[in-house]
């Protein structure tokens, strides 16, 4: 998993610098944009803590990776911008023979203030869909759907050149246990079993392009 998210981020940071190559050649005065982003998150309560995943230390509910796409406007005439993002958003753990993934489809929508040169502050919402976690021991699955919810995030993002931005990120969020699953069926375990407000708060830093 580790060399999948190595190479993950070399491709994104090749597309960067490729894209950054072109922006300089070429003046760009157009107001809508496409955007890739890509970037590392840390925070959140460890799920071992929830006493769903005993022996997993490293899994978090605001890890790991955060990739995503979407478009950017700006302004022509005022100091305003909006970036509207899908993502894919996941921390993976694999040890004492346990495998696991937090995986979850956030989308972003963030209106940023440009008046300050060279930078972007921006705060918004973060509406994230489908959060599973997922385990795997011998031969034995484990899932745990969690209810989608409403986030807030705000940023503060660096323009290395005009179309690559260094974003700098805080999110709020937190997630309650809908349904448990052991291999395939549904596991009937008291309401009050369950952890509530698992906090999926996290900070960050992430890549945009804009092309």
């Amino acid at each position: 998993m580790k060399s999948f998210v190595v190479n993950t981020l070399a491709v994104a940071a090749l597309s960067v610098s490729c894209m950054s190559v072109q922006a300089e050649e070429v003046q760009d005065s157009r107001s809508l944009y496409f955007a890739l982003t890509g970037g590392f998150t840390f925070g959140g309560d460890e799920f071992v803590q929830s006493g769903t995943l005993d022996g997993v230390d490293e899994l978090e509910a605001g890890g790991l990776v955060n990739l995503g796409v979407g478009a950017y406007w700006k302004s022509k005439s005022q100091p305003l911008a909006a970036q509207v993002t899908l993502n894919y958003h996941f921390d993976y753990a694999d040890e004492n023979d346990v495998e696991a993934t937090f995986d979850r489809m956030p989308v972003e929508a963030v209106l940023y203030y440009t008046g300050v040169d060279k930078w972007r502050f921006g705060a918004g919402v973060r509406y994230v869909a489908s959060p599973e976690l997922t385990a795997e021991y011998k031969s034995n699955k484990f899932t745990a759907d969690l209810d989608s919810n409403i986030g807030f995030v705000a940023e503060a993002g660096y323009f290395l050149s005009s179309t690559v931005i260094l974003n700098f990120r805080a999110v709020a969020e937190k997630y309650d246990v809908e349904s448990l699953n052991v291999n395939g069926s549904h596991l009937d375990i008291p309401s009050s079993a369950y952890k509530k407000d698992i906090s999926g708060n996290h900070v960050g830093v992430n890549l945009v392009a804009l092309f």
